[in-house]
């Protein structure tokens, strides 16, 4: 399904297309006429009434959706969840999710998320924006959610987690004490967009995130699918099939009460050497699906850039919310392509040592018996990496 959800997410990209607007005006019920239309059109992803769309958006735009729609209908149920939505003159501003289930399982292979920009002329959708640029015009300041694009994502729960760790990585870039503080706004106040172009305020179940400060620590918490949070105080590990209404806490750039996924994320201490190599591999892998991402959209090779802090100007905002320059040990991570083949690439952390052996590195390293060892990732993979069941064993 991952290979149907990046078709999806290059399918609507064509609907990002960059265009003047057109209209003008707008009065509080006519702003309140064009939200219902933009959720209208979003519900036909799982009605699949085509008449809807011929009803509601200009005979121009209709060519341009159509084959998006007709895409995802080919692949089954697809429902459209919509968490923040946001309308001014003839222009509205809308994040959502696209969802993709299995048969009669109900079961959630796939969900992307997106924010875009919908153009209107007497009630009819003239045209669908990637709404990333014009986030800024269009928001109030409590409307701070921007797409992840591509977020590819196994579903709301490490939707939850990746914003927890995007959000705590716009505090370590912060580089300093946060003040006391008692909710997300007033981060936001802070960190933003300085340090993260647009930070997200809500969990993907539309739940506001749960924030405290005191000077020397801070805290970071979900209230889960029901979004009744129990408090900061919750600490351990849980299993995924549990799920339903578990909340989320984060202590200082450490998950303290998590889900029990495949790297533990909730019992890794972040400043042992284990801890760094997962943070410094969570990275990578963002990264290397950033550059995937950039690939898909543009249909270009590379990127063609010839240091790591070239690459995360490419990509960030648009393909990634916040991309750290350096691993978790400090050094600067390492980017380089082939420049006569410029379908590879490789991005590298030089480990705890800070010395680079450079890209021809392949295979595991022995765990914690190797530490200064490099992490490779080449053209979407990790080519050399330590040993992560040996690392995964200690912490048993």
């Amino acid at each position: 399904m991952k290979k149907a959800a990046l078709i999806i997410l290059l399918m609507l990209f064509v609907l990002a297309e960059c265009f003047p607007s057109v209209g003008a005006g707008g009065t509080a019920s006519q702003d309140d006429a064009n939200i219902a239309v933009v959720k209208r059109v979003l519900e036909v992803f799982k009605s699949k009434d085509a008449a809807v769309l011929d009803q509601l958006m200009s005979k121009w735009e209709i060519k341009r959706a159509k084959p998006v729609f007709e895409k995802m209908w080919a692949l089954g149920v697809v429902e459209a969840h919509v968490f923040d939505i946001f309308a001014k003159k003839d222009k509205v501003a809308v994040r959502f999710t696209l969802e993709g289930f299995a048969g009669d399982t109900r079961g959630r292979e796939w969900a992307l998320e997106f924010v875009t920009v919908w153009y209107f002329k007497k009630g009819k959708v003239m045209m669908i924006e990637g709404g990333n640029k014009l986030l800024g015009e269009l928001m109030e300041p409590e409307f701070t959610t921007e797409s992840t694009i591509p977020g590819y994502y196994m579903g709301k729960l490490k939707m939850t987690v990746g914003d927890m760790k995007t959000i705590s990585n716009a505090i370590k870039a912060y580089e300093s004490k946060l003040p006391k503080l008692d909710c997300m706004k007033k981060l936001a106040g802070i960190v933003a967009p300085k340090y993260i172009r647009i930070l997200p305020l809500r969990d993907p179940w539309g739940n506001y995130f749960y924030f405290k400060s005191d000077g020397e620590n801070y805290w970071l918490g979900s209230g889960g699918s029901d979004g009744k949070f129990g408090g900061f105080d919750q600490k351990g590990a849980w299993p995924r099939k549990v799920d339903e209404g578990k909340d989320i806490v984060l202590k200082n750039d450490q998950f303290v009460y998590a889900p029990d996924f495949d790297y533990a994320w909730a019992k890794v201490d972040p400043k042992t050497f284990t801890g760094k190599v997962f943070e410094t591999m969570g990275t990578l892998k963002t990264a290397m699906v950033s550059v995937h991402a950039y690939r898909e959209s543009t249909g270009k090779k590379g990127p063609l850039v010839d240091s790591y802090k070239e690459l995360v100007k490419v990509l960030q905002p648009k393909y990634v919310r916040y991309l750290p320059l350096k691993d978790a040990w400090g050094n600067e991570f390492i980017y380089q392509y082939d420049k006569k083949n410029p379908e590879n690439y490789w991005i590298a952390s030089s480990g705890s040592d800070g010395k680079f052996a450079g890209f021809d590195q392949k295979g595991t390293s022995n765990g914690e018996k190797d530490k200064g060892q490099d992490i490779i990732v080449a053209n979407g993979k990790f080519a050399y990496y330590p040993d992560l069941e040996i690392l995964k064993n200690k912490m048993k």
